[in-house]
């Protein structure tokens, strides 16, 4: 197979008033929908783009987004994916780097050396209806995101639409999603968790939630989050009661505390851990809803559609259909042999099972006096102790034992480093144990991820 009909296009003609999308302003039907799409198409065309140009896409999350994305899939550009927290002269050199010239922009933003197209003269009101069914092509690049880039330069990871249509298409058989479910888009677009959120629902015939706020409760029945989301969620009355009616609710992005997951699981909550990366366009593995207690804290088996085995040293490594095919440099694609694996970056171990526990970066860990450290296996003790909220451990260069943990830690009450570092003195070997507690920095970068850098470049000299 190497097309599919739009899901949206499909949808309109399986089942017309069912409810595509709900934004604060309106509610979409399939119909409604396909018909923007369509107009935006037409409008596209007019002002000069044709197939295999690439676009870059600089929008806030509302229903302009997926209307944009799905109208360049039907015209088989490459939509090219920017993060709305950088600063425009950032995403512009990202851009420039990536071989990008041309952003459809929201407001007044001005992205320096890029030509720009306004969002609202494109995504306008649509009149347009009956037509041939549109079809996507599975294999060509269909999509770029830049990685988060938590401990180096971002890179521009170029996606088909084959590659999300099968990620979704195994999300799907592990979670149940049904015609009248409501998938709650409380992640970016612009990173892959959020654009899974789009395929999951569409292909489905689901409707996408666009709520006032990332961590605005709704009436959805499912919802994709980071951590800090779900922490967030769970400390007030409304989020707490929006949570416990869902069917599921997906955690990843970022490594979870147990804890977390044990008190979500305490108020009656269908969490769902998960492990993915952009790269295998979103999710890898999660945990099935039938999984037994004692695989509550794991990330879950892989997925249909993926592969996954261990290294010799402990990395995941992974492929399957839904595996990148290779890095957008200046404007060319990078490819990578189609059946290679991808070596993660991240350690992990597998059970009898097949269930996966992620274990932490590979590039975070350091040697102190000869030992291996993790920084994630601190973490994590840290964030298992009663009052720690966060935590963050970095390494600090030492002349004798080459590095030492720090951490940085904030906690909910007054605890010293004295107790703390009696709490962990029972959980961790001594080496493990920080020799020094930091206080959280203020203004810690927002993102889905910790910014290591940002911690390390705050130890005292």
């Amino acid at each position: 197979m190497s097309a599919v009909i739009c899901p949206i296009c499909a949808g309109a003609q399986r089942h017309p008033r069912t409810t595509a999308l709900i934004t604060p302003q309106r509610s979409w039907s399939y119909r409604e929908l396909d018909e923007a799409i369509t107009q935006a198409v037409a409008q596209l065309r007019r002002r000069g783009v044709r197939r295999g140009a690439m676009l870059a896409v600089h929008l806030p999350n509302d229903w302009r987004y997926p209307v944009a994305l799905f109208a360049l899939l039907r015209m088989g550009v490459c939509a090219v994916l920017t993060n709305l927290r950088l600063p425009p002269t950032a995403v512009a050199a990202q851009l420039r780097g990536a071989g990008v010239f041309r952003a459809i922009v929201a407001g007044k933003i001005k992205l320096p050396g890029i030509r720009q197209l306004a969002a609202d003269e494109i995504l306008a009101a649509c009149e347009i209806s009956s037509r041939k069914a549109p079809k996507i092509l599975l294999t060509a690049p269909a999509m770029v995101l830049f990685t988060s880039a938590s401990t180096g330069a971002a890179k521009a990871v170029a996606l088909t639409f084959g590659n999300l249509y099968y990620s979704a298409l195994g999300s799907n058989r592990n979670i149940a999603l049904r015609r009248g479910d409501r998938w709650q888009l409380s992640l970016p677009l612009y990173h892959v968790s959020g654009l899974g959120v789009l395929l999951r629902a569409w292909l489905a015939g689901a409707a996408v939630v666009i709520p006032t706020n990332d961590d605005a409760p709704t009436e959805a029945t499912h919802i994709s989050l980071v951590p800090t989301q779900l922490r967030r969620l769970l400390e007030k009355r409304p989020g707490l009661a929006a949570l416990q009616r869902m069917k599921a609710v997906l955690v990843g992005g970022a490594a979870t505390d147990q804890r977390l997951l044990a008190a979500a699981r305490s108020a009656g909550i269908r969490v769902l851990p998960t492990y993915g990366l952009t790269e295998l366009a979103s999710q890898v593995c999660t945990l099935p809803p039938s999984a037994p207690r004692s695989r509550w804290f794991t990330s879950g088996r892989v997925l249909p559609f993926r592969e996954l085995k261990l290294a010799a040293d402990g990395e995941i490594l992974v492929r399957g259909r839904t595996r990148f095919p290779g890095y957008l440099v200046r404007g060319r694609l990078q490819r990578l042999p189609p059946a290679r694996w991808f070596a993660t970056g991240d350690f992990g171990a597998l059970d009898s099972a097949g269930y996966l526990t992620v274990l932490g970066r590979k590039d975070n860990m350091f040697i102190s006096g000869g030992e291996n450290i993790q920084p994630e296996e601190i973490e994590q003790a840290l964030l298992a102790l009663p009052g720690v909220t966060a935590a963050v451990v970095v390494p600090r260069a030492e002349r004798e034992f080459g590095a030492r943990p720090v951490a940085f830690v904030r906690c909910a009450r007054n605890m010293g480093a004295e107790k703390l570092r009696a709490a962990l003195r029972g959980k961790l070997p001594a080496y493990k144990v920080p020799v020094e507690f930091l206080p959280w920095p203020q203004a810690v970068p927002a993102g889905l991820k910790i910014s290591r850098p940002f911690f390390a470049a705050r130890l005292p000299r």
